[in-house]
């Protein structure tokens, strides 16, 4: 086990699994811990097979001492074929406040490899944090000898096969200095090959191309690009892209736009209009009047409001009136990003014309305008409405805002 003043590893639990699976539910967990009889048989062979291995790590911060259990902390459980005998008496009293671990501090480890991949990774931070003297106040060569060291240290774990190992050498990207004008060929495809891991979460995925971004690695742009139409992580890369200040192509864009997987069409919606402005309006209004996804309808309803002009306007009449209430609500919000007069008299025109229900929002999205009393739109509404009660009520706001 792993244990000094900057790395602490402390056994607190266990759980039973059948060979080969992967770690239970943290529920599952937390009611074998509270649940189980350490004198038991269960107890006893759930303890030789499994360790939940508890990592802080504490971070030096720049003008002060480390500080303990500050930083990044890590849980990792991994297959045992048995446990040295210091750690069997660990874990008879498992502690109290793993209840009061964050959910995303699990790591599930599938296989010995794993652990010894972790541990490894663990010795090797351990290694770089304990020298005493703060890094500003060491020898250039011992500075040096740290950097590098660091740097091996995050593309090594950039290769495992533990997605929590990856994603802590991918969150180290960033604070490597000069990475963006010194990245070699060999990281380079180490990075290339991380992003195209098709057995790394989507979210540690989108946490490479992140980091990428940040650490401004413009030598990724062409893998970057070919990720764009992933629906894992072509949020993040469109993103990443504009970052970089490679913003995807329009044309590359579009066809995202008109992708089978509404994930990617709804990540491609606001780059598009970022780049094409007005010129997007017709594409972006298709998607919001007529998409299969809901979710991809609010937002091109969302770009609308963005885009603004009369032709987004007349779309979002259309969107308004529809009996999807979230879709009316994201329409109104559209209407208000808008607003000025044309907003006004296309919302008087619903008010008018449009269902009951519609009548009514629209209403109250114009009221909120704070039109003045002898706006035209008002007046209209007041004398022309076919409901007496509505007639009167604007009556009554025109008095009052007189």
């Amino acid at each position: 086990m792993i244990g000094s003043t900057a790395v602490e590893a402390t056994v607190v639990g266990h759980t039973r699994l059948n060979d080969g699976e992967h770690l239970a539910t943290e529920l599952e967990i937390h009611r074998v811990l509270h649940s189980a009889d350490p004198r038991s048989a269960e107890y006893f062979e759930a303890a030789k097979r499994v360790t939940i291995v508890h990592w802080r790590r504490s971070t030096a911060r720049r003008n002060r001492p480390p500080v303990p259990n500050e930083g990044r902390g890590v849980v990792f459980l991994g297959v045992r074929s048995g446990l040295p005998p210091e750690v069997q008496q660990q874990i008879e009293t498992p502690l109290a406040g793993l209840a009061d671990t964050p959910q995303n501090s699990w790591i599930p480890v599938a296989n010995d490899a794993e652990v010894d991949a972790l541990e490894t990774s663990f010795t090797r931070q351990s290694e770089l944090r304990n020298n005493p003297d703060p890094i500003w106040e060491r020898s250039l060569s011992d500075r040096l000898r740290t950097r590098s060291a660091e740097r091996n240290l995050a593309f090594w774990e950039l290769t495992q096969t533990n997605s929590r190992l990856v994603e802590n050498g991918a969150i180290t990207l960033p604070s490597i200095r000069e990475l963006s004008d010194s990245l070699s060929r060999s990281e380079r495809k180490t990075l290339e090959r991380a992003l195209g891991r098709d057995d790394l979460p989507g979210r540690v995925r989108r946490v490479i191309v992140q980091s990428i971004a940040k650490a401004e690695l413009k030598q990724l742009v062409p893998k970057l690009r070919n990720l764009a139409q992933d629906p894992d992580v072509s949020g993040a890369v469109l993103v990443a892209l504009g970052t970089l200040k490679e913003p995807a192509g329009a044309e590359d864009l579009v066809a995202s736009c008109r992708h089978p997987n509404p994930s990617v069409r709804k990540a491609a919606i606001f780059p598009l209009v970022e780049t094409e402005g007005s010129d997007a309006v017709e594409i972006v209004g298709e998607m919001a009047l007529s998409d299969s996804d809901s979710g991809v309808r609010m937002v091109a309803i969302e770009a609308l409001g963005r885009i603004g002009g009369d032709e987004a306007l007349a779309i979002l009449g259309k969107t308004f009136v529809e009996s999807d209430v979230d879709i009316r609500r994201k329409s109104a919000s559209a209407f208000q990003s808008i607003g000025g007069p044309s907003s006004a008299r296309e919302l008087g025109r619903i008010v008018l014309e449009g269902p009951p229900e519609a009548q009514r929002v629209a209403l109250a999205v114009l009221l909120g305008f704070r039109l003045p009393g002898d706006h035209p739109v008002l007046a209209q509404i007041r004398d022309s409405h076919p409901d007496p009660d509505t007639r009167r009520y604007v009556a009554s706001w025109i008095e009052r805002a007189h």
